[in-house]
């Protein structure tokens, strides 16, 4: 016992001391846990700017045991939030600088797309200025032709014009403009010179005729009568008569007409004495006959002497001479002229005449005006009145000419001042200059903002970039996303680093004196007190384990409710949704950003769109209308029920793949080179161009005329179309009766007469064919060669045509026996034969009649072909062909060519009617090659055809049997002789004779 209470006081002593170390260690617990409390505090209040996940913890860090390592870790967490929140805070420095640079470049951007936007409208109203200088270009040269008088453009030119204009950029592209007028104004300035020109020429030659018409009036009034036409020598012949005082006068006045001849009469007489050379013929006296003869022999005229016949036997001249002696010849003359044959002179009425060796009929074509001195008197005055008709009409030639000619210059000064007035490009130019330099300061500001524009973008690609790097480094950062914010967090972080590191060492401190009371606790308790800890903290743990089941079951089934699942489903949907909508809302603000823009920039063109879209409509309504009028007229294809656009679809696929490329101006122009090619062959249809559409549209851009060909046939406009169908009809019906008509003449053809004469002419030349081979077979040749012909029927060349040999059987058949189909084959034969002709003579430019052309179809020569053929000995008989012929030897050749040349000759003297005409040939060097039998063998074949022949050689004399007679001439020329001497021999068939000349 007194042990155990030792003990026991010895532990009473031991609990007292333990007792005390507790309660001085519990003072430092307690001042720990107050700095530990107060540090908890700071933090707290930093936590509400941090919201540190792990600051929960920190609170249990403290008590214990593993506080500090769990400290350690909460510090690194710390460290790593810091790292996080200044990576953070750098990319939002970084995207604060990439937002500040992008928005000066937004701004930029929009200073230079108000600029580019300025600059556009500025091109804009350039353009719309060209167009309209261009259109006022366009229209003042269409507009030429109704104020101008002589320089405007025809309409082809016009349309080359307006395409001129409409392409030019420049005085690089004057020189087409200026070609185009240039040639007009050469043309027209050519036309109006040559005009003037011929009209000069005119006036010249109508002067020089009013002066020669004027000379010959003063002339005529000057002579006492007029005078028949003659020649200048004769005028001076009879003025020598005169100085040599020979009285003479002419026939005309030495006569007159009587009581007895009626007006026909005289103007008949008249005309018999002109034609028969007596009308202005002299008469001489007798006495002066010689010395009248001795003057004419000098000079030159024709005088009348004639003895007198006896009586008088005509009565309707009489002699009226003054002078006696020249009545005496005159009735001596007329009383060898009578209505009789036997006269010297015939004049009958019914117009002959006879003069000597001279005679004929007359017809008078004005009246007598010479014979009598009445007619003469009167004829002079007729002539004097007429010449000054014909004067007063030269003189109003002239004067019109000389107005025609004042009118044709002033037309040329108007046409060179018309032209000097043309429309000069200069405002074009300065309108094309001006559109050039605002184009290229448009480009400049489209390059410059589209260079800005790309440094938007590509600021606007950093800034999303930068954005999205902040979204993934602020994810898990439950901060507002502003740089203050970081900031303020970055310290306040720092700061509770600090102050954690604080706490880990009070912390530390705290648990080394709980440590060590418990220590001290356990000392006093020991076993019994730990036994009873234990098995309090047993029931304490089974107790709390009990209250979380019961909490995790609560918790479980709050959570297992469908309203609950539902509400986090739906808070999931409208998270996910904000999300969307946040970025839609940010897409849809860029978006507004930049259609605000683009309506800021397309605000000054709507009026010009609208304006524009307003034209179209209207072109649009006019090339409906133009177009319907277009398929009214039925010319490609007929409308029926088909709509506007379907008709144009299908007039699309209508043309042509060769005319889809080519131009307007060059349809129109192939259109007139066409139809001025042909239209000579209708002129006796009256066809002409005519415009369909008469009126003019202003846009350039549509045509709007179109021409048909039209024509009259009968009194009845016919379009082209109808003129087609009615002329095919037309020819289908001639062709019809053409091909009846034919008919009836090849069964004439056919008839005993015709089809008997072919076929004679067919025997003939059969029987000549065998003649000449008989006679080309008789030939003696040193090669054993002789030669033949034959005449070969020829195959039909064409479809419906006969062979020779078919026809020849059919003409040969009698007519009663010949069946319609023989009749209807011959008939087409010899139709294919004329369109063959005709075919053939068109494509070599010839016109054949159609009686030329059944000449042609008829000649039976051409139905046949010749074929040339050779034996060598016994050998059966080849044809002549070319590689034959190739392996002749030179005499073999010469041969093979003169047998069918004679042979031929032969034939075309043989068409002729009479036998006794010469049957010339002529050969130069004749016969070359040939050895001697072979030429004799030649000269008997030329001996056998009857030919007369002229032959030349060097060597050839023509001394053989075969030549029974024969005149040679040798021509001999010694050297350096200037004379060739000619020998003359006489081949009687037997030896050589020299002529003696």
């Amino acid at each position: 016992m007194p042990c155990i209470a030792k003990a026991f006081e010895s532990h009473r002593n031991a609990i007292r001391e333990y007792d005390a170390a507790v309660r001085g260690i519990q003072k430092n617990i307690d001042a720990y846990q107050m700095e530990i409390e107060q540090l908890v505090n700071e933090m707290d209040e930093l936590q509400e700017l941090i919201c540190f996940s792990g600051h929960g913890q920190i609170l249990s860090l403290w008590k214990n045991s593993d506080g500090y390592d769990e400290c350690k870790k909460i510090r690194y967490e710390i460290e790593k939030l810091c790292k996080n929140v200044e990576a953070a805070l750098e990319e939002l420095k970084k995207f604060r600088e990439i937002q500040i640079q992008w928005d000066k470049l937004s701004e930029e951007c929009s200073s230079l797309a108000e600029k580019k936007a300025q600059a556009w409208q500025q091109v804009n109203d350039a353009e719309t200025m060209e167009e309209a200088l261009r259109d006022d270009l366009i229209e003042t040269y269409y507009g030429l032709e109704q104020f101008n008088q002589e320089f405007y453009l025809p309409k082809e030119e016009l349309e080359q014009m307006a395409v001129y204009i409409q392409k030019y950029q420049g005085m690089p592209d004057y020189g087409n403009i200026r070609n185009l007028i240039g040639n007009i104004w050469e043309m027209k300035n050519q036309k109006l010179g040559s005009g003037l020109s011929t009209l000069e020429v005119r006036k010249e030659k109508q002067a020089e005729s009013l002066r020669v018409c004027r000379e010959e009036l003063e002339e005529l009034e000057k002579v006492p009568e007029i005078t028949p036409m003659r020649r200048e020598i004769m005028s001076r012949t009879r003025e020598k008569l005169t100085e040599n005082h020979i009285s003479f006068l002419p026939f005309y006045e030495a006569v007159d007409f009587t009581e007895y001849a009626s007006m026909q009469d005289r103007d008949l007489l008249e005309c018999q004495l002109e034609d028969a050379g007596l009308l202005d013929a002299l008469v001489v006296g007798q006495k002066d006959y010689t010395r009248a003869m001795k003057v004419l022999g000098e000079w030159s005229d024709k005088i009348l002497f004639l003895e007198d016949s006896g009586k008088m036997r005509y009565n309707k001249l009489t002699a009226v001479a003054g002078d006696m002696e020249l009545r005496k010849m005159t009735e001596r003359v007329l009383s060898n002229i009578g209505e009789k044959d036997d006269c010297q002179i015939v004049l009958k009425p019914n117009g002959y005449f006879r003069h000597g060796a001279l005679e004929g009929y007359s017809r008078p074509e004005t009246e007598a005006c010479y014979i009598g001195e009445a007619i003469r008197r009167e004829k002079k005055k007729e002539q004097i009145r007429r010449k000054k008709e014909e004067l007063q009409l030269f003189q109003q030639e002239l004067e019109a000419l000389e107005q025609e000619i004042n009118g044709v210059k002033k037309r040329i000064g108007i046409l060179q001042e018309e032209f000097h007035g043309l429309p000069v490009f200069d405002e074009l130019d300065e309108a094309i200059a001006m559109k050039k330099d605002l184009n290229w300061t448009f480009e400049k500001c489209s390059e410059e903002c589209r260079k800005k524009q790309k440094e938007k973008e590509s600021c606007e690609i950093l800034k999303k970039q930068s954005a999205q790097r902040i979204i993934t480094r602020c994810r898990e950062l439950p901060y507002e996303r502003n740089i203050e914010s970081y900031e303020e967090i970055l310290r306040a972080l720092h700061e509770y680093g600090h102050q954690l590191e604080s706490f880990q060492i009070a912390g530390m401190r705290f648990l080394a004196e709980e440590g060590s009371k418990d220590m001290h606790k356990q000392l006093i308790e020991k076993e019994e007190d730990a036994i009873d800890i234990e098995d309090i903290h047993k029931k304490r743990a089974e107790q709390e384990m009990q209250e979380q089941k019961l909490q995790i079951e609560k918790l479980e089934e709050f959570l297992n409710a469908p309203e609950n699942k539902e509400r986090a489903e739906r808070l999931k949907l409208i998270r996910d949704e904000l999300d969307s909508k946040g970025k839609e809302e940010t897409e849809l603000g860029k978006k507004q950003a930049v259609w605000e823009e683009a309506v800021k920039r397309l605000e000054p063109g709507i009026e010009t769109q609208k304006n524009s879209v307003t034209e179209k409509m209207e072109k649009e309504a006019r090339l409906r209308k133009y177009f319907d009028e277009e398929l009214s007229l039925g010319l490609v294809f007929a409308r029926e029920s088909k709509t506007i656009p379907e008709a144009a679809e299908q007039a699309k696929t209508v043309i042509r793949e060769t005319d889809r490329n080519k131009s307007v101006a060059e349809i129109v122009s192939n259109l007139d080179r066409i139809f001025h090619a042909h239209i000579g062959n209708l002129v006796n249809y009256g066809t002409f161009m005519e415009d369909c559409f008469a009126e003019e549209t202003t846009d350039a851009m549509v045509l709007r005329k179109r021409h048909r060909i039209v024509s009259y046939m009968q009194g009845r406009k016919l379009y082209f179309e109808e003129f087609y169908q009615v002329i095919k009809e037309r020819i289908d019906e001639t062709e019809l009766l053409i091909r009846q008509k034919d008919r009836e003449l090849f069964e004439n053809i056919l008839s005993d007469t015709l089809s008997r004469k072919l076929n004679v002419r067919i025997a003939e030349s059969r029987k000549w064919i065998q003649d000449m081979s008989a006679l080309m077979r008789k030939m003696d040749t040193s090669m054993s060669l002789t030669f033949s012909l034959d005449w070969r029927a020829k195959t039909a060349d064409g479809e419906g045509e006969l062979d020779t040999a078919e026809l020849e059987k059919m003409l040969n058949r009698d007519r009663e026996l010949m069946t319609a189909e023989d009749i209807e084959k011959i008939s087409a034969h010899f139709r294919n034969k004329i369109y063959t002709v005709k075919r053939i003579a068109e494509e070599n430019g010839e016109v054949l009649s159609y009686s030329d052309l059944v000449r042609e179809a008829l000649d039976y020569r051409k139905w046949f072909e010749f074929k040339m053929f050779y034996y060598r000995n016994d050998d059966n008989k080849k044809e002549l062909t070319n590689g034959a012929f190739n392996r002749f030897s030179g005499g073999e050749k010469a041969m093979a060519m003169y047998v069918p040349l004679f042979a031929a000759v032969n034939a075309q003297y043989k068409k002729a009617e009479q036998d006794d005409l010469p049957r010339m040939i002529a050969l130069d060097e004749a016969f070359a090659g040939v050895d001697d039998k072979n030429i004799n063998s030649m000269f008997d074949l030329v001996r056998k055809f009857d030919f007369d022949y002229i032959m030349n050689s060097q060597v050839l004399w023509g001394c053989y049997a075969s030549v029974p007679f024969l005149r040679i001439a040798e021509l001999l020329r010694p050297a350096n002789s200037q004379v060739v001497t000619v020998i003359y021999y006489l081949w009687n068939g037997k030896q050589r004779i020299i002529e003696e000349q």
